[in-house]
């Protein structure tokens, strides 16, 4: 029988928080209370644990479970998506264990599109809500989904009411609304494509680099195995020289000298092995490893503690700051270096929940030397890091002349939602290298 990853509300329990997330849980017991909640379905956060064990993928069983409660929940309105007779919307929106920052922004009626607008407007008499409806759907999707942001469709809106001549978005028409929505999925259609434009130069150059590492990669495998060859070559033309008198240690001593060549080179064959690329963690020892261990995820990149030990094939649990992730202990490495721990949860006499420890953060990072996208990818870790300890603020230190890479890092700023401000600092003597990063 396959995992079960999807609950009805009517499935679920106020009891369930660890399986359905705070929001599942509350709405599945207002259910069975009774309460007139409009009726849908929780993808549960062993999903969410699947996925990134998956490599970040929804897996074809989480796939067909959704798809299968769409169905469901289509049978218990009555409605069913994409119909121009009775068309089913739906609003997606994240939950957690606990509360947490930086959660998805909700995305109101799921299943809108110009066919169903219309459809919308005739039952609603109501032709101006429902393309302002639409319009709506239209930039929060973009912006949530395929981040895309909301600046630019802001853009278009004031562009409009300034051609109408009007201060308030609820001036404009129905005419002016559905004008809009045509503007607003062009907008995204032309960011998309170019997205997709730099994403493929992006993967066109990660190709070439890999090609070229490769090929030196295999260059420098044929020169070792040849040497090796050439050492084994010489060894045996002695060997073939020796007559029946000759001196025996003498002749182990070039068989050992052989080995010992060909061990080294072999050493040096590890081009791909995630622990030389590692150098300066603690390996791994399995006998040794103990709940609370700071350890790398080497496939994922993520650092976590180790929250389980390995059962007999060596699978375990490793938590990474809010997530718990499935490993095997094959792809980790012990580190020495600090790892976010989620923060443990209890309860007050007043049933109140309270943090039981702060995070340890460091107030500074440095990405001097890193290319843009491994600038931005790193800056993203650490600025959730910081965020979920409590910092006030922190310093991200860019190296002055590098616009390049401080626009990139500003541009990333604009669109964190739990930063309320950044500006220029200094770093050494006259160099404005560092930005100020405070939070909400």
């Amino acid at each position: 029988m396959s995992h079960k990853y999807v609950y009805l509300f009517t499935e679920g329990n106020g009891k369930m928080r660890e399986l359905l997330g705070g929001k599942g849980a509350n709405l599945a017991e207002m259910t069975n209370l009774g309460l007139p909640v409009p009726q849908g379905f929780t993808i549960s956060t062993e999903a969410c644990t699947q996925y990134y064990a998956d490599g970040r993928k929804i897996n074809d069983e989480i796939r067909e479970q959704i798809m299968d409660y769409v169905g469901k929940m289509e049978k218990i309105t009555g409605k069913k998506f994409g119909d121009l007779e009775n068309p089913l919307l739906v609003s997606v929106r994240s939950g957690a264990r606990a509360s947490m920052p930086g959660m998805m922004d909700t995305i109101l009626n799921l299943g809108l599109n110009e066919d169903v607008v219309d459809v919308i407007a005739k039952k609603s008499n109501n032709p101006r809500w429902a393309w302002d409806c639409y319009r709506r759907f239209i930039q929060m999707y973009s912006d949530v989904v395929m981040e895309v942001g909301k600046k630019y469709f802001e853009k278009l809106i004031d562009e409009m009411k300034t051609r109408k001549g009007v201060h308030q978005d609820t001036e404009l028409t129905a005419e002016d609304l559905k004008e809009l929505a045509g503007q607003f999925k062009a907008e995204y259609k032309e960011k998309i494509r170019t997205l997709q434009e730099q994403l493929q130069h992006k993967n066109e150059k990660i190709d070439a680099a890999k090609d070229k590492i490769l090929r030196e990669a295999n260059e420098k495998a044929r020169a070792i195995l040849q040497e090796a060859k050439d050492v084994a070559d010489e060894t045996i033309s002695d060997f073939n020289k020796v007559t029946a008198g000759a001196d025996i240690k003498e002749l182990e001593k070039k068989r050992q000298k052989v080995r010992d060549k060909i061990n080294e080179k072999n050493e040096k064959l590890t081009l791909g092995n995630p622990q030389k690329k590692n150098a300066g963690k603690k390996a791994l020892d399995p006998k040794k490893l103990k709940k609370g261990d700071s350890v790398k995820i080497l496939s994922m990149n993520l650092k976590g503690t180790v929250s389980t030990l390995p059962d007999a094939k060596g699978n375990l649990f490793v938590q990474c700051g809010i997530m718990r992730i499935q490993s095997n202990i094959g792809d980790l490495v012990l580190t020495d270096e600090p790892t976010i721990t989620a923060p443990s949860l209890q309860r007050s006499g007043t049933g109140k929940i309270k943090m039981s420890k702060s995070l340890s953060v460091s107030t500074e990072i440095n990405l001097l030397g890193r290319t843009v996208d491994e600038a931005l990818a790193e800056l993203d870790k650490y600025l959730d890091d910081a965020y979920l300890a409590h910092l006030p603020s922190v310093r991200v230190v860019h190296g002055k002349g590098t616009g390049a890479l401080r626009s990139a890092i500003h541009n990333h700023l604009k669109r964190l939602k739990y930063v309320k401000e950044y500006r220029l600092g200094e770093y050494g003597e006259g160099d404005a290298g560092v930005t100020i990063v405070t939070f909400k």
